[in-house]
């Protein structure tokens, strides 16, 4: 009886201790966003406004400030859920999405989703189970997150946005129609931008360097 009584109030304790391990890591995720939030008005505050004039002429030059379309694509193989499975192939594509309707995108989700995926340990996790799905205890080992809690905690973060599911005997794994979204954003570093006027080429496709429909009305009248 005292041994079960002893029992009881350990498993106690432990939910205790994880409880407030995770309330921990909340608040430290907390000061540290809010921070970074003070950081980001300090420096933009400081900039001199001069800086953005070049970017407003050639908007003047290239179309309205907006216009524009996004696309991209890409191709990985990446380790099963089973090591007895055969490599998953995952394919995606962005289809030339208008500007405008990505900045009239919501926003509140994709807050939480970034948020979700900035936290340093998180990102670690996420590359980790693209490389291979992991249990948590798998985690622990291979990142030094201290405690299968912790694991939990980040774990239980990724979740909630839709980033990572949990397979069979605990091994977690990327949600498949998020993994181009992660490879996009783990490969920007190695993405170029040319910054400047619209290429000839993309002028004469979009019509750009075309007249004014009024110009050529009125080059019409001057000819009769």
């Amino acid at each position: 009886m005292a041994g079960k009584k002893a029992k009881n109030e350990i498993e106690s304790i432990r939910t205790e201790l994880n409880e407030l391990t995770e309330a921990i890591y909340a608040l430290r995720e907390k000061v540290v966003a809010e921070a970074a939030a003070t950081a980001a008005i300090a420096s933009r505050d400081l900039q001199p406004s001069a800086v953005a004039s070049p970017f407003g002429a050639r908007a003047a030059v290239d179309g309205e400030a907006g216009s524009g379309e996004a696309s991209s694509a890409g191709y990985v193989r990446l380790a099963a859920a089973s090591g007895e499975e055969e490599p998953l192939a995952f394919r995606w594509s962005v289809d030339s999405v208008p500007v405008s309707s990505i900045f009239e995108q919501e926003t509140d989700g994709l807050a939480r989703l970034l948020a979700a995926i900035g936290h340093r340990q998180r990102l670690a996790i996420l590359k980790a189970i693209l490389a291979s799905p992991s249990s948590a205890a798998d985690l622990v080992a291979s990142l030094k997150l201290g405690t299968t809690g912790a694991a939990y905690h980040h774990l239980n973060v990724l979740q909630s946005v839709d980033l990572v599911t949990q397979e069979d005997r605990g091994i977690f794994s990327i949600q498949p129609h998020r993994v181009g979204m992660l490879i996009s954003i783990l490969a920007s570093p190695f993405a170029t931008t040319t910054i400047g006027a619209m290429p000839d080429s993309e002028k004469a496709a979009s019509g750009a360097d075309e007249e004014p429909a009024s110009k050529r009305k009125g080059k019409k009248k001057s000819a009769a």
